[in-house]
C-alpha cells in the first residue's frame, strides 16, 4: 500500500461511524400525540411538544430521547402543555415510564 492509502484507511478509523443528525419531531403537527412521537423516534431524537392538553400516558421504551415543550415558562402565559393521564384510564396511572 501507499503511504497514502495507509493514512486514508487510519483517519476513517478514528473517526469512526458516521451519525445522522438528530431528528426534531413536532407533536401535533408531525405526530398527533407525544406516545406517537417517542415511538418513531431513534436515540438523539427531539420531541417538540407544542400547547395544548395530551390524554395520555408516556413510555419512553428506553430510547434516549428529549421531549421538550414550547410554552413559555412564565406564570402569566395562558398557553401550557399539559399530559393528562387520569383522563385516559380507569385507574390512576403513571405519567411517564422510562422502561428498556
Amino acid at each position: 500500500m501507499k503511504p497514502l492509502d495507509l493514512t486514508l484507511i487510519a483517519t476513517l478509523l478514528f473517526l469512526g461511524p458516521v451519525h445522522p443528525r438528530a431528528a426534531t419531531i413536532h407533536v401535533p403537527s408531525d405526530a398527533p400525540t407525544i406516545q406517537g412521537a417517542i415511538d418513531t423516534a431513534i436515540d438523539g431524537d427531539i420531541v417538540v411538544v407544542h400547547p395544548g392538553t395530551y390524554i395520555e400516558t408516556l413510555n419512553f421504551l428506553g430510547k434516549g430521547v428529549v421531549v421538550t415543550g414550547t410554552a413559555p415558562r412564565d406564570s402569566t402565559v395562558v398557553a401550557r402543555t399539559v399530559v393528562d393521564a387520569m383522563a385516559s384510564e380507569e385507574e390512576p396511572a403513571s405519567v411517564v415510564t422510562f422502561e428498556s
